[in-house]
């Protein structure tokens, strides 16, 4: 059933974006597609076995697998996993749901799952801005005490 849905959808559909330059990679914008990369591997639509990770707000991300008994049923079709305890438990948890939890659900995914989700845990690190040494130092010091006193007053 999988091979006559990706011969539809393979050429033409709404989610595929190509470059109007003439280079021959093709993305797509389908949901649970790790890569974004037009292709029947890592298609979100065709496959009875995905896997999708998102940010979950400021910290965490969500896990999203496609149960293959319930995929008529889009309401019940998808198992979701928020986890929101840090990288390497994240990634550990993310490991053993694509590749070691279930039966072989999505071998395959792993290596793009974890590169996925490690980009989305970078994204959501809280950057420290880089102090000087020297007489400016000190003038950069007063500059982040001056903007943050107002904003405590105001929380």
């Amino acid at each position: 059933m999988s091979d006559l849905q990706w011969a539809i959808i393979r050429r033409n559909n709404a989610l595929i974006f190509k470059n109007r330059l003439g280079a021959r990679a093709v993305f797509s914008k389908e949901a649970n597609n790790l890569t974004a990369q037009h292709s029947r591997k890592f298609s979100g639509l065709v496959n009875s076995k995905t896997v999708g990770i998102v940010g979950d707000g400021d910290h965490g991300v969500v896990v999203s697998l496609k149960a293959p008994k319930r995929t008529s049923a889009p309401k019940t079709a998808y198992n979701t996993v928020t986890l929101k305890s840090g990288a390497r438990p994240t990634m550990a948890a993310i490991k053993n749901l694509v590749s070691g939890g279930q039966p072989d659900y999505r071998a395959d995914l792993t290596k793009f799952a974890l590169a996925r989700a490690s980009a989305i845990l970078l994204s959501q690190k809280k950057k420290t801005p880089k102090v000087k040494k020297g007489r400016k130092a000190k003038k950069v010091k007063k500059a982040v005490k001056k903007v943050a006193a107002p904003a405590a007053t105001k929380a």
